[in-house]
C-alpha cells in the first residue's frame, strides 16, 4: 500500500510512460505537480485490524502521524500502536492521506464523507469495493476537490466507468494487487492449516472467518 502511494504522488507511472514515448517529461519539477513527502504528514485509517495495525508501524517510520478509527477496536489498542483514536468524520476532516482498510460489507465512504475531507487531501482503498461511493469520489475528484485517489479495488459499476476515471490525471487504479506477493501466498497456507490443526483439535481458529 506505501508501495502504490510512493508511486502515485510521484508520478512513477506518468513518468515511465513518457520515457517509453521518448517524452523526457519536464511538467512533474512545475511546483503545483509536484508530489508530496510523507514525514509530518496526517494518515487517517478507517479501520484498524492487522494490516492497518502494521502499516500505522511502517508509517512511524516515515515520520508520519496516524489516526485511526475503527469501533471493534479499543482506544488503549490504538494507543499502544501510536495511533490516536478518532471519530470517522473528524479523521476525515484532519487527515492528508485517509485510507480505507475496514472489513464491513457497508459503504463508509460517500458524498458526505467525501466533502469532510480536506480539498489537497489523497483518498485511497486497498480493501473493498463496496465500502466506497465511487460515484460520489468521481463527483469530488470532478469538481476540482482532493488532491487525487488511489484505488486497488472497484465496486459494481460497469468497468467503462472506471476508464473515464482512469482518464483522470489525479487517479490510479490497479487489479487488487496489494496482497498478491510470493510471501503473502505462503502465510495463506500456513493461516489454513493452523486452522484445520485447531478444528481437529477442538481449539478456537484463529483466521477462518
Amino acid at each position: 500500500m506505501i508501495g502504490i502511494i510512493l508511486s502515485h504522488i510521484r508520478h512513477i507511472p506518468e513518468g515511465k510512460q513518457g520515457i517509453k514515448e521518448d517524452q523526457y517529461i519536464q511538467r512533474f519539477n512545475v511546483y503545483d505537480q509536484l508530489g508530496f513527502e510523507l514525514q509530518e504528514k496526517t494518515f487517517g485509517l478507517v479501520g484498524f485490524g492487522r494490516i492497518a495495525q502494521r502499516l500505522c508501524a511502517i508509517l512511524s517510520g516515515f515520520g508520519a502521524q496516524v489516526l485511526a478509527y475503527d469501533p471493534f477496536v479499543t482506544a488503549e489498542q490504538m494507543k499502544a500502536l501510536n495511533a490516536q483514536p478518532c471519530e470517522l468524520m473528524d479523521l476525515l476532516a484532519r487527515a492528508d492521506v485517509v485510507s480505507v482498510h475496514a472489513r464491513s460489507k457497508e459503504c463508509l465512504i460517500g458524498a458526505k464523507e467525501f466533502a469532510q475531507m480536506k480539498d489537497d487531501a489523497l483518498f485511497v482503498n486497498t480493501a473493498r469495493g463496496g465500502l466506497v461511493d465511487y460515484e460520489a469520489l468521481y463527483d469530488t475528484l470532478s469538481a476540482g476537490r482532493l488532491s487525487g485517489a488511489v484505488l486497488d479495488v472497484i465496486g459494481t459499476q460497469p468497468f467503462a466507468f472506471y476508464k473515464k476515471m482512469l482518464e483522470m490525471p489525479r487517479v490510479t487504479i490497479t487489479p487488487h494487487m496489494a496482497g498478491t506477493t510470493r510471501e503473502t501466498v505462503q502465510r495463506g497456507i500456513d493461516m489454513v492449516g493452523e486452522d484445520i490443526r485447531r478444528f481437529i483439535e477442538g481449539e478456537p481458529l484463529l483466521h477462518i472467518m
